[in-house]
């Protein structure tokens, strides 16, 4: 009886290891996933130094940020993150980023698409699920920024003098 609790103990543990690296696998798909979603290289917009970062605190989590080339000479800069953390937040950020790029197609109002990206984000997601966000249009020839911040951390607008900007004017979180 002792070898056959032993083999059953083995066969017990061999399941949970093999389960575990399956885990494992599927984490480091959905991070090299989640990485494809992120810009390969920072953009070269004539007069801007524009450059972004992720490193997430988890293999895979709900941040984001990234550089849409809307029209010649017009960028759309977004900065993301959801709320919580892992591959759920991972799941609603590719639904905020698939929300927003087919939003940006349609539409020129940077109020029109966060008001449709919410109303994706509040038909698609529990209610103790949100995004804050920032995104905005910078048009490199009349070197204008115009943006909705959507109760994300401010940004930094850092003039060529040194001086500074935070980037406040918005509204709420998106999907709550």
């Amino acid at each position: 009886s002792n070898q056959v609790a032993i083999s059953i103990e083995k066969a017990r543990l061999h399941r949970e290891l093999l389960s575990k690296k399956r885990l494992e696998q599927e984490i480091s798909i959905a991070r090299e996933i989640q990485k494809s979603f992120l810009p390969a290289q920072n953009p070269q917009i004539k007069g801007f130094e524009v450059a972004g970062l992720n490193l997430p605190s988890r293999l895979v989590s709900g941040d984001h940020y990234d550089f849409i080339k809307i029209v010649e000479g017009q960028w759309g800069l977004v900065v993301g993150d959801v709320s919580g953390k892992g591959i759920p937040s991972a799941l609603i950020m590719a639904s905020f980023r698939a929300s927003l790029l087919a939003e940006i197609c349609n539409n020129y109002s940077i109020r029109t698409i966060m008001a449709k990206v919410n109303r994706l984000l509040c038909d698609s997601t529990d209610s103790n699920q949100f995004v804050t966000a920032f995104y905005g249009v910078l048009d490199e020839k009349r070197r204008i920024l115009t943006f909705c911040n959507a109760g994300h951390t401010p940004g930094l607008l850092i003039h060529a003098d040194g001086s500074s900007t935070q980037l406040e004017t918005g509204g709420l979180i998106l999907g709550a």
